[in-house]
């Protein structure tokens, strides 16, 4: 693993190939997932009379500014060509396929959520809904990033990454991505009757916001291992832990923003049993 002599960490692998040819037809792809998104959001929105739905399935793409950050201290490069770079920050390009990824999954991975706590909260659900909503969100990331990684000339994971337990995706990263995501979502769910009109525009900010602050948040055990020359056993540690602050970041999801106990995995009917009760009752 070669390391850049001035800073001391992995140095990224810019020579990785551009393929262009599966780079446009995975765009097409994945903004056709983002159409579909936006088209049942504004279903949503003619049902329920609220945009929430909808600006939700048009904030994800605003996270491609945050992901050289995650780049950077993460070791994950975007193949591009020069010619098609949208923009350069922390000399990372990102091109139309980065920017349509997060179209794409930036929209399912907070429509699903959303409709999700939907219908838990106002069916009154058990939590357990929600906690398998996360971790099957996790495991259709783990398909989703490896079948993309195995097509040559999209993107690379580079330096010691923990928690590579197929082929070439760490899974750590499908709490770190969905564990933001699903907090934008419970966030948008519960404010939303703050959010009226043209202020429901806010939840274009919320999502990039949570997404980073859970980044900042779990992700350094992880990012100190991938960007050290550290043993096994040390470098799964420091995946697995941030995996667990990725679920103690659920677990306070669901406890203060969306009133519901984590650990009350079945529907109760008591108030001694279940504090979503304040929640539940809302139309």
């Amino acid at each position: 693993m070669p390391f850049d002599n001035g800073f001391g960490i992995p140095a990224p692998p810019f020579d990785t190939y551009y393929g262009a040819t599966v780079s446009n037809i995975a765009t097409a792809i994945l903004f056709t997932i983002t159409t579909f998104w936006v088209v049942f959001g504004l279903l949503d929105y003619r049902r329920t009379k609220s945009p929430v739905m909808l600006i939700l399935a048009m904030s994800g793409f605003l996270c491609d500014f945050i992901e050289p950050y995650l780049d950077v201290m993460g070791g994950c490069l975007w193949a591009t060509s020069p010619d098609l770079t949208l923009f350069t920050i922390l000399g990372r390009p990102m091109s139309l396929f980065s920017l349509s990824a997060w179209a794409g999954f930036g929209a399912s991975m907070t429509c699903i959520p959303f409709l999700m706590i939907r219908k838990v909260i106002q069916e009154r659900k058990p939590t357990s809904w929600l906690w398998l909503t996360f971790i099957i969100a996790g495991l259709v990331d783990v398909g989703f990033e490896e079948i993309m990684l195995n097509m040559h000339g999209l993107y690379v994971y580079y330096g010691n990454q923990p928690l590579i337990l197929l082929n070439k995706f760490p899974w750590y990263y499908t709490t770190l991505n969905g564990g933001g995501l699903f907090l934008a979502a419970a966030l948008a769910y519960r404010y939303r009757t703050q959010l009226p009109g043209w202020k429901s525009l806010l939840i274009l900010l919320l999502v990039p916001m949570c997404e980073g602050a859970n980044y900042g948040f779990t992700a350094m055990p992880a990012w100190i291992v991938v960007n050290g020359q550290y043993g096994w056993l040390t470098t799964q540690a420091g995946g697995l832990l941030t995996v667990l602050l990725c679920f103690a970041v659920m677990a306070g999801t669901f406890q203060l923003v969306l009133q519901r106990n984590p650990l009350a995995l079945k529907a109760s009917s008591t108030l001694q049993e279940d504090i979503s009760v304040p929640l539940a009752r809302e139309v």
